[in-house]
């Protein structure tokens, strides 16, 4: 892409972005509007939106971006999992703790925002997509139990998860990371509920 295309492209990306925030405020009043432009605001730092914003308007991102994004992450925070005790602490806070904020704040967007900007292309897309975020969580606080259980082994540190995720016990020496995981799970519920449920199945004739 030229310069003088990619600089359209980013005109185009940002005016587009001030649109739809224009729209958050139009739209919505009170706590909802407030909520609403603070998750979108929080939508720029996320590792997808930056590339969106700089190809253009979002018409023009595949979806099959978003997909391979998605499985890549997950991929690679199951090796961050296996090889954790070969990194350095610090690196894995950083990037499971960036990681977990992305996956917070697109889900946010999505059960919050997505009357205003339209519905998305497919239920059951977006459920695959969902899931697949579920997965990165776990190994998420798979890591952190691993960084604050040095003796804990990956697939222990996901058993412990997995017990977490289903209010069947939580490790004693990491009660803090289990207290976080056990809101973020709340938090996982919450968008199953309020956007999938009901959504999915068979189409009825109009």
């Amino acid at each position: 892409m030229a310069l003088e295309e990619w600089k359209t492209a980013v005109k185009e990306g940002w005016a587009e972005w001030c649109d739809k925030r224009g729209e958050i405020i139009r739209e919505t009043v009170g706590i909802e509007r407030q909520f609403g432009l603070v998750i979108y605001a929080l939508k720029m730092i996320t590792a997808l939106q930056i590339p969106q914003l700089l190809r253009g308007k979002s018409e023009l991102w595949p979806p099959c971006r978003t997909e391979s994004f998605v499985v890549i992450v997950t991929i690679v925070l199951g090796g961050l999992l296996l090889w954790s005790n070969y990194l350095p602490g610090w690196l894995l806070w950083v990037a499971a703790g960036y990681i977990l904020a992305n996956d917070i704040i697109i889900l946010l967007n999505v059960l919050f925002l997505s009357k205003l900007f339209g519905s998305v292309a497919s239920y059951e897309r977006t459920l695959i997509l969902f899931m697949l975020n579920i997965v990165q969580v776990l190994l998420i606080f798979a890591i952190f139990y691993r960084l604050r259980i040095p003796d804990l082994d990956a697939v222990n540190a996901v058993f412990e998860t997995l017990l977490v995720f289903g209010t069947i016990g939580y490790p004693k020496e990491a009660k803090a990371v289990a207290g976080f995981q056990i809101a973020i799970d709340f938090l996982l519920l919450a968008v199953f509920l309020g956007h999938f449920v009901g959504r999915l199945g068979p189409r009825k004739e109009g």
